[in-house]
């Protein structure tokens, strides 16, 4: 009865430990506490309009934000590829063609709203329909007020 009895008792230990050490594999290995978890954000993909050798960077602002492009053209200015992709819509004048709609935006004069033109995030001294399209240049128009 004694070997029965130790026999008993042994195998209870056997099962204590096994359960003990069954918690103890449930433990966090370490008690640092878990770092959150960073999601990375991603830039909308520009549109992608018209066909030809030559491509270039435009970024449009309004009030419904920015919409980032790529023109790819053969022609030789700005003015005549975004109007040939129908970007653009505006009126001609002595000085050039003056933007009066961008991406079907139309700048509300009534409000002062003009479309304005940028070369490197500078205003440009030029007008899109006497703007040569060069590599290495962003080209922008932001609806602005005066």
């Amino acid at each position: 009865m004694k070997k029965l009895l130790s026999l008993f008792l042994a195998c209870i230990m056997l099962a204590a430990l096994a359960g003990c050490g069954a918690a103890q594999t449930n433990a966090p290995a370490s008690t640092t506490p878990p770092t959150a978890t960073t999601v990375p954000t991603t830039t909308p993909a520009p549109v992608v309009l018209g066909e030809g050798e030559t491509a270039f960077e435009l970024s449009v602002t309004s009030a419904d934000g920015t919409k980032e492009y790529t023109i790819n053209t053969s022609k030789q200015t700005l003015g005549d590829a975004l109007l040939e992709v129908q970007l653009i819509e505006g009126t001609e004048s002595e000085f050039g063609l003056y933007v009066t709609t961008v991406d079907g935006v139309a700048a509300d004069e009534s409000a002062n709203e003009y479309w304005a033109f940028y070369i490197n995030d500078e205003m440009a001294a030029t007008g899109v329909s006497s703007t040569n399209i060069e590599d290495g240049k962003a080209y922008a128009l932001k609806l602005e007020k005066w």
